[in-house]
């Protein structure tokens, strides 16, 4: 499974992306300036089709995308 850490922001500040009520979705930036005292940065975890099947009780083949999304809006929602 890949994980690997994903842009580094020094100066950088944690902005909400969010894309409805009762969820969790973030992003990272700075201004040209740089100039916070913070810095942020992320994890990325890989997401196999397996995961949303095995959340779904589905298989693979009977996973489609609407289904991985709906898996992603699960995460953000217990993040809340």
């Amino acid at each position: 499974r890949g994980v690997y850490s994903f842009c580094m922001c020094p100066g950088g500040t944690i902005v909400n992306s969010s894309h409805g009520d009762g969820c969790v979705a973030v992003n990272g930036m700075s201004y040209s300036t740089r100039s916070s005292s913070y810095a942020n940065s992320a994890v990325v975890v890989q997401t196999k089709t397996h995961d949303v099947a095995r959340y779904w009780g589905k298989s693979e083949d009977e996973c489609s995308g609407m289904d991985a999304l709906a898996y992603q809006q699960h995460w953000e929602r217990a993040a809340f």
